[in-house]
C-alpha cells in the first residue's frame, strides 16, 4: 500500500512533465479530490424518447478523505449532456438534401440540422453510505443541476434525481520526488482512489420543453488531492 501511495504522488510531476510550461524552466499544478461520472442517459418528454451520454466531474469531499468509515459526500463541479436530435429534426435534414439535389445545388454544413443537442452547467450532489465493508460501500444521494444548450445558451434547463452508487475503494497518501540529470520534480498525494457503478433517476424541466423523464447509468471515478511540480535546469538542451 505504501509503494501505491509513493507511486500515486510521484504520478502528479510525471504528468505535469508532459505539460509544457508556461514559464521557462518550471511547471506546478493541482487537481482536488474529485468523482467522475461517465454513463448513458435516456430521456423521454414531449412525446419522444431519446438517449445520449452524461458526464460530470467535481471536487469531492469523500475523495479527499482519507477515513474509510466516512459516511457521506457532498461535491459539485461541471456537467455535460449529449442527446440526439428529434426525429423530426434528422427527417428535415434529409427532405432539405433531397430538394437540394433536385435543385442541382449544394447544401452546405452550416445548414444542416445538428445530430444531436448539447448543453453544459453545473451541479450540485450530497450523498450518505447505506452499506460500508473495508474496500467496498454503497451510496444512496440526490443530485441537482443547471445546464444551458450549446453553443448560444438559448435555452435553460434544470434537473433533480435520485441516486445510488456501489464502489470499491483505497485511501492513499504519499510523497515523492524524481531526478534525471537537469530535471526533476515532487509530487503529494492525499485522499481515496476510487472504482464504481451508478444509477440516477429523476427530471429535468425547460420553460419551452415542460418535464422529461431521465434515467442514466454508468462508471465512476474517485481520484485523490494530487499537487506537485517539475523542473528543468537546462531548458536549452
Amino acid at each position: 500500500m505504501a509503494r501505491l501511495a509513493r507511486l500515486g504522488a510521484l504520478a502528479a510531476p510525471i504528468a505535469l512533465a508532459l505539460v509544457p510550461p508556461l514559464t521557462a524552466g518550471c511547471v506546478a499544478g493541482a487537481l482536488p479530490p474529485s468523482k467522475t461520472d461517465v454513463g448513458e442517459l435516456a430521456i423521454a418528454g414531449g412525446g419522444r424518447l431519446a438517449s445520449g451520454l452524461r458526464v460530470a466531474t467535481g471536487a469531492h469531499w469523500a475523495s479527499g478523505s482519507m477515513r474509510r468509515d466516512t459516511s457521506f459526500d457532498v461535491g459539485g463541479g461541471y456537467i455535460y449532456q449529449r442527446i440526439a436530435a428529434d426525429d423530426a429534426a434528422a427527417g428535415g435534414s434529409a427532405a432539405s438534401e433531397r430538394d437540394g439535389e433536385r435543385a442541382g445545388g449544394l447544401i452546405s454544413e452550416d445548414m444542416r440540422p445538428a445530430e444531436y443537442v448539447e448543453w453544459h452547467g453545473g451541479y450540485l450532489e450530497v450523498a450518505h453510505t447505506i452499506d460500508r465493508g473495508g474496500a467496498h460501500r454503497s451510496w444512496l444521494g440526490a443530485r441537482g443541476e443547471l445546464m444551458l444548450q450549446a453553443p448560444d445558451a438559448r435555452r435553460a434547463t434544470v434537473g433533480a434525481y435520485a441516486r445510488a452508487a456501489w464502489e470499491l475503494f483505497s485511501p492513499h497518501e504519499g510523497v515523492g520526488a524524481f531526478a534525471d540529470g537537469c530535471v526533476g520534480g515532487a509530487g503529494v498525494a492525499h485522499g481515496t482512489l476510487g472504482l464504481g457503478v451508478y444509477v440516477e433517476s429523476g427530471a429535468q424541466w425547460s420553460e419551452d420543453q415542460g418535464t422529461a423523464l431521465v434515467a442514466t447509468a454508468g462508471l465512476s471515478i474517485r481520484l485523490p488531492f494530487v499537487a506537485g511540480f517539475v523542473f528543468d535546469l537546462c531548458p536549452g538542451c
